[in-house]
């Protein structure tokens, strides 16, 4: 089953907010208020070095990007112009030919357009995990050192003291 990102974000936020809710209001766990911690994580990963090296890195590998597909495309509008200059000369199979040919180059240079831009999506989904992996990895070791039982990300809550923001 094919879930949209969106969606499946959507649906992930839900579930943690209720998971936090039904934790909060159940009397079994008795939270204390000292043992829950939130964080900002966005904002927290945005004003990071690693984060601001993923956004230099993607800058420069989506200028190389564009820098191909401008080189193709420049290349095919001379192969176009080329070939409506020629037509008056050419026979009607041979223009067919090469307008086939051209159409073909066509269709090769959207795949190859379309390839690079996902090469880009995936890069900076790369880039991103390894950025929330690292946050993970330094929140889980922040809440052991100061025994929160519970980090929660601000953006899931409707009210937090700033008190137990960690961000």
């Amino acid at each position: 089953i094919y879930v949209k990102k969106d969606t499946m974000k959507q649906i992930i936020k839900s579930l943690m907010l209720t998971v936090v809710l039904c934790a909060l209001a159940s009397p079994v766990l008795s939270v204390t208020k000292s043992s829950i911690a939130v964080i900002d994580a966005p904002n927290v990963i945005n004003k990071t070095n690693a984060a601001e090296d993923a956004r230099d890195i993607l800058r420069i590998k989506t200028t190389e990007a564009q820098t191909k597909i401008d080189a193709m495309e420049k290349e095919l509008t001379a192969l176009k112009d080329d070939l409506a200059k020629k037509r008056a000369v050419m026979s009607e199979e041979k223009y067919t030919e090469a307008n086939l040919k051209l159409s073909q180059q066509v269709r090769d240079f959207r795949n190859r357009a379309q390839s690079i831009q996902e090469y880009l999506d995936r890069q900076n989904i790369l880039l991103k995990k390894q950025i929330t992996d690292q946050l993970t990895s330094i929140v889980k070791d922040l809440a052991k050192e100061k025994g929160y039982e519970v980090v929660v990300a601000k953006h899931l809550l409707l009210f937090s003291e700033e008190s137990i923001d960690i961000s």
